[in-house]
């Protein structure tokens, strides 16, 4: 995880400038209670960057789940689970930059489908599970176990 001072990150229009690299935003993919998503380019690579606002006033209670969570994220490793390339840490925001899908979501692709194929279900039910069931490894379910039964009403209406 990377720290950066407030003026080691410029924010315009179209780019953004983390760590000496410049990200050519190209839109807006999706947007939260405190983050927004965008597909960006760097090079000959989309990527997509996951900024979430420190600025929100229920920041405070969120910021471990938040933490705890990009921990355990770095630790995956797993084909059918988005790959968490780096982390820049700002003064009013945290940047994630992840493996960009050029599929889309499942979300996406399912509301786009009129109707699915029996063999298409089991492919894709397939890749869910083998990703829960990573997901539920040893070395992977004890560091996920602790932040959640330790978890107030805020935090499970939010992340359970």
């Amino acid at each position: 995880m990377t720290k950066l001072k407030k003026d080691e990150i410029e924010s315009k229009k179209d780019v953004i400038k983390l760590k000496n690299k410049e990200f050519q935003i190209v839109e807006c993919i999706g947007r939260g209670g405190f983050a927004t998503v965008f597909k960006a380019i760097h090079g000959e690579e989309s990527v997509a960057i996951k900024k979430i606002s420190k600025e929100d006033a229920k920041w405070s209670k969120h910021e471990p789940f938040v933490k705890q969570e990009i921990d355990i994220h770095k630790k995956l490793d797993h084909p059918n689970i988005v790959k968490l390339h780096d982390v820049v840490m700002g003064n009013d925001a945290i940047y994630l930059i992840l493996e960009f899908c050029e599929e889309g979501s499942l979300d996406d692709y399912l509301k786009n489908q009129a109707y699915c194929k029996e063999e298409d279900v089991y492919y894709i039910f397939k890749q869910i599970v083998d990703g829960v069931q990573y997901l539920h490894s040893d070395s992977i379910a004890k560091n996920h176990r602790v932040g959640y039964r330790e978890c107030d009403d805020t935090c499970k209406e939010h992340h359970c």
